[in-house]
């Protein structure tokens, strides 16, 4: 029997004829990656990302933040795109979904075939130097890293649980970094850093404007898995909020914003998603 969420769902993507679609953590939990927010989220338990100030000026950070990431670089970069990305993926051939804006960074979107995908924070598969601001696979760095740090090798492979694992793919460690070696920039000699946007960092602005515009041609969004926390997400609901557009929510735990939206469902996304793409077939 269908759900009383997935026909609320079902037709609010009916109304809509150019839809924008905002993702965040929760639509990749069910592929092995953790959430920042909700019961069992990262935050819930004591987590304090890196910030953009912290990891810019301090090497004792980037060690941190490096070390971290080698270890579970493994689990992210084998993660897959569950039901509910290749559920938007196929709403976007059908020509509901017109363009996806993600919080996300792990490219699971573009995994599972999503075409039209901003990400708004950037992504962990790339590598940017602070200096000369060169470009890089994280693929590649992960090598480098390897041969740098013989003895934390066997941290690699190590099966981190969901809990310890971040959705930016660093993990809890419990392991010192102080001896841990982050090889240079092969260009300059500079700092890398992960090609995100760190906690208390800006969002570029042309990505900024990039989401503007697409969100001035929306008539309606549709948001799943995020809190709407962070304003760089947020500031574009509040765009179509005060215009009276259309807006839907679906989430597993209430969000502090659920009276923009009608409907603001709390459900499972993966299987929600699954069922409203059949209904619309």
């Amino acid at each position: 029997m269908q759900s009383a969420s997935v026909r609320s769902l079902v037709a609010f993507l009916r109304q809509t004829k150019h839809l924008c679609v905002i993702t965040g953590a929760g639509i990749s939990t069910d592929s092995g990656l953790g959430a920042y927010s909700g019961p069992g989220g990262a935050y819930e338990r004591g987590y304090k990302p890196i910030s953009q100030r912290d990891f810019t000026n301090f090497p004792a950070m980037q060690r941190r933040y490096w070390s971290r990431a080698f270890c579970g670089w493994k689990k992210f970069s084998q993660a897959q795109p569950n039901g509910a990305h290749q559920a938007l993926a196929k709403l976007e051939d059908m020509g509901i979904v017109h363009n996806l804006i993600t919080q996300n960074v792990d490219r699971l979107h573009q995994k599972a075939g999503q075409q039209r995908v901003i990400d708004l924070h950037g992504s962990i598969h790339d590598v940017i130097c602070l200096s000369c601001k060169d470009v890089t696979q994280r693929s590649d760095l992960q090598q480098k890293l390897a041969d740098a740090n013989p003895a934390w090798i066997q941290y690699e492979d190590r099966g981190w649980s969901e809990k310890e694992q971040r959705p930016d793919g660093d993990v809890e460690v419990g392991i010192d970094p102080a001896t841990f070696e982050v090889p240079p920039c092969e260009k300059c000699g500079g700092a890398l850093k992960p090609h995100v946007v760190l906690f208390g960092g800006a969002v570029p602005p042309h990505v900024v404007d990039n989401c503007k515009d697409i969100v001035a041609q929306c008539d309606g969004i549709l948001v799943l898995g995020s809190s709407l926390k962070a304003w760089s997400a947020r500031r574009h609901v509040i765009t179509l909020q005060k215009q009276g557009m259309p807006l839907a929510i679906i989430n597993e735990t209430p969000t502090p914003y659920d009276d923009w939206f009608e409907p603001a469902l709390k459900a499972g996304l993966t299987g929600t998603l699954e069922e409203a793409v059949k209904q619309l077939l």
